[in-house]
């Protein structure tokens, strides 16, 4: 068991196994639920939407069976939800920028533009390229 599990599947999930093939949208929470020791945390941050194709009329309107007794006999703490971005995103722009984190602008693969530039990053960006491009149009971020 684990401290804490995260579902990032939603309904594109699969069974394991001999029901690897087989679609399952609730399979990854219900796992995650399972894997979570009693008392721990689970986050599900995969997305379970209606789905027009799914076997179920439940599930086409968006609703998922989840193991609800064994949710609450471990009395895990369930969030859900998009990710809390705007919670934390200033703090982790600013160490980008300062350079507090060398090692997250390598891995962020991050450009520092002019506000000139922008444009030609925008169409660059928008063939799926790996690059982020941080816009600094006064010149006060050095490159």
């Amino acid at each position: 068991m684990v401290d804490c599990a995260v579902d990032y599947v939603g309904t594109e999930a699969h069974g394991i196994g001999r029901e690897a093939e087989d679609m399952d949208p609730a399979y990854a929470i219900n796992q995650v639920i399972d894997a979570t020791r009693a008392g721990g945390a689970t986050g599900v941050i995969g997305v379970y939407g209606p789905d027009p194709l799914a076997k179920s009329k439940a599930e086409q309107e968006g609703t998922y069976p989840i193991d609800f007794g064994k949710a609450w006999i471990k009395s895990p703490r369930i969030s859900a939800g998009q990710a809390p971005i705007m919670h934390y995103n200033r703090e982790l722009m600013m160490a980008i920028l300062w350079d507090r984190m060398p090692y997250l602008s390598a891995m962020l693969n991050t450009k520092v533009i002019s506000l000139d530039d922008a444009p030609d990053a925008y169409a660059t960006f928008d063939t799926g390229v790996s690059e982020k491009f941080i816009i600094n149009p006064h010149g006060l971020i050095p490159a």
